[in-house]
């Protein structure tokens, strides 16, 4: 049984997580795994923010016996979380942030500076893009938890374990931040790889608020955070590898990963004179390393009959089909209000994606700022 997907799991964690992060568009237990979900996330939600509240005041003396001013962190899945920033503040010289979203990443860039290095990068990828036993310290919160709620999660959840071992330095140890429970958690990180971790757990915080949310589904489970310490050594029949005190290593090809293709339709064009409609299929994530390919091709047209529009209307000339060039609208989202000041708040317009190929533009230029009166008459 795939203990990961069942909606009780998933209620906790999104109820952990809290209301801005859940996807209602897609269902209680449906977890949106593209680039493109989260940019729009963090495209509305720009602020700092930190998963189960769970910040760097609250963390730090947990991390501290962990780290030191030399070591070398990585923190998986930063998003926009002050805590690589903070770590860097607090003296530790080597830290990494890595995280798909575009969006989240040139925030993240944009608050720390060049104190902290921000990569774009599936978490998936680790090994391969930076190169195995490189850290001392990986730090997860809220990355595993949400890629354990994906269809088919236990390849997923493998494949996340395998990469975090895979580019921590044997010695070095995996922080991971959840609501999920060690009945759940410990098997898995004693699965994946075999041997490879040494695992202690202990609760950091239960949240009051939350208990009366889920009490009937999940009663003890509710509100209670935990912090997985996971000193990494080799696995059972591992080759011998690096230890934390040798030199790093290049990237090994046995450590590519597959990942899978992820694509999307675009919307149906208007319907033209001569009654026909299309669309086109955009390629998210290219397909790497064995993964299954996308069942269409990126930039595929797609056409069908339709009526209304202008179907119908006068003749005109249409490029043949190999001729076209579908445009690709702009898209863009506002940010949250500012706290009111003066008698004003105001907010910004971030574009995610600019208009390609003639596509129609967003309504506004990207940091566009709206102003508007907040003072009670």
């Amino acid at each position: 049984v795939d203990v990961m997907c069942t909606p009780w799991l998933a209620t906790l964690t999104w109820a952990a997580l809290g209301d801005g992060a859940r996807p209602t568009p897609l269902g209680s237990t449906a977890v949106p795994h593209t680039p493109l979900y989260w940019n729009r996330f963090y495209a509305r939600s720009p602020d700092a923010h930190d998963w189960y509240q769970q910040n760097f005041s609250t963390l730090n003396k947990e991390i501290k016996p962990y780290v030191t001013s030399q070591s070398t962190v990585i923190d998986i899945g930063c998003g926009t979380s002050e805590i690589s920033a903070e770590l860097a503040a607090s003296g530790v010289k080597h830290v990494t942030g890595i995280d798909f979203s575009d969006v989240a990443v040139e925030l993240t860039r944009a608050r720390t500076g060049k104190d902290v290095t921000v990569l774009k990068m599936d978490a998936l990828e680790m090994p391969l893009e930076l190169g195995r036993r490189v850290f001392h310290v990986a730090l997860d919160k809220g990355t595993l938890d949400t890629i354990a709620l994906r269809e088919g999660s236990e390849a997923a959840v493998s494949a996340f374990l395998l990469a975090a071992h895979g580019v921590l330095r044997l010695g070095g140890t995996f922080l991971h931040v959840s609501p999920v429970g060690p009945l759940i958690r410990m098997p898995q990180l004693r699965a994946y790889p075999p041997g490879g971790w040494d695992c202690s757990v202990r609760e950091l915080s239960r949240r009051s608020d939350l208990r009366a949310t889920v009490r009937a589904v999940l009663s003890d489970e509710l509100g209670r955070i935990f912090l997985y310490a996971c000193h990494c050594r080799e696995a059972t029949g591992e080759v011998t590898l690096l230890r934390q005190d040798e030199p790093v290593q290049a990237p090994v090809k046995q450590d590519h990963l597959p990942v899978d293709c992820e694509g999307a339709w675009g919307d149906w064009q208007e319907c033209d004179a001569k009654c026909v409609t299309m669309r086109r299929f955009d390629v998210l994530n290219s397909a790497r390393h064995g993964g299954k390919a996308c069942a269409v091709e990126d930039g595929a047209i797609e056409e069908q009959s339709c009526s209304g529009g202008s179907c119908g209307a006068e003749s005109v000339d249409i490029p043949e089909l190999d001729q076209l060039s579908v445009g690709v609208a702009c898209s863009g989202f506002w940010g949250p209000w500012s706290s009111c000041s003066d008698c004003t708040r105001t907010r910004h317009f971030a574009v995610i994606n600019p208009a390609q190929d003639g596509g129609k533009p967003c309504a506004y230029d990207d940091g566009h700022a709206e102003t508007q009166s907040c003072c009670e008459v």
